[in-house]
């Protein structure tokens, strides 16, 4: 019994002497060799993850911000370049050297412009049945050429219409613009280079999309009105201004 408690003694004692030895040793020890190095290594290397992860993060974001803002801008710059382009088709009406009015469309842009569409009225000084006085025209064009000036005259449109009398028989008529007739109300529609659609009133302002009741033709029975349409193709120039 004695013997056993002597021996644990013995080897608690042993124990401690050793644990006391290896503080000494550990202790004597330069510092950098009492670093656990696989210990901050692995914590080093988790850092380092997260840094990267963190990094490619920032990176992902702000990469995403530039190309937001770069679509945006194209997006802006387009839209600016369509507008600036439609903003150069205008038309006017000006006085003839015979007196009667002409009616001038024109693009200024270097580029085309397609599916043009351009109504307006002419009234006229006819008062008798048969002899319109308003006469609706509705010119159809595939394209504007760049840098070009249409010229549209009275003597270039013919006018046809109908309208039932006082027995309600048909009657149908037609005939020239008399040369002294007025332009008025002009309006066109068209599609730019990126193939939206334009439309201009006779007042200059400029819209885009849809165009409502200002592009209908109506088609009435009428012994004063009449639709008009050209005999032949207008007369094309150079625009003195361009680009």
């Amino acid at each position: 019994m004695g013997s056993g408690k002597s021996r644990r003694a013995a080897n608690a004692a042993a124990v401690r002497a050793a644990q006391k030895r290896t503080q000494k040793q550990q202790q004597s020890r330069p510092w950098w060799r009492r670093i656990h190095w696989k210990t901050w290594g692995a914590v080093l290397g988790a850092v380092a993850a997260i840094g990267t992860l963190l990094f490619t993060g920032i990176t992902t974001y702000y990469q995403a911000r530039v190309s937001a803002s770069q679509l945006s801008q194209a997006k802006s710059d387009a839209a600016r370049a369509s507008r600036d382009q439609a903003s150069r088709v205008t038309f006017w009406i000006a006085k003839a050297p015979n007196g009667s009015n002409w009616l001038y469309l024109e693009n200024r842009s270097p580029d085309p412009v397609t599916r043009v569409i351009l109504m307006f009225e002419i009234f006229t000084e006819m008062t008798s049945p048969g002899q319109p006085f308003n006469i609706s025209v509705q010119v159809v064009l595939p394209w504007l050429s760049p840098c070009s000036e249409y010229v549209f005259k009275p003597e270039m449109i013919r006018y046809s219409g109908h309208y039932y009398d006082r027995k309600h028989l048909y009657v149908s008529f037609s005939g020239r613009v008399p040369l002294r007739a007025t332009f008025t109300f002009p309006r066109a529609i068209f599609s730019d280079w990126d193939g939206k659609e334009w439309h201009r009133v006779s007042a200059g302002q400029l819209k885009q999309g849809a165009t409502g009741h200002l592009f209908e033709w109506p088609d009435v029975a009428n012994p004063h009105y009449a639709r008009g349409e050209l005999t032949r193709d207008p007369a094309v120039t150079k625009a003195i201004s361009c680009g």
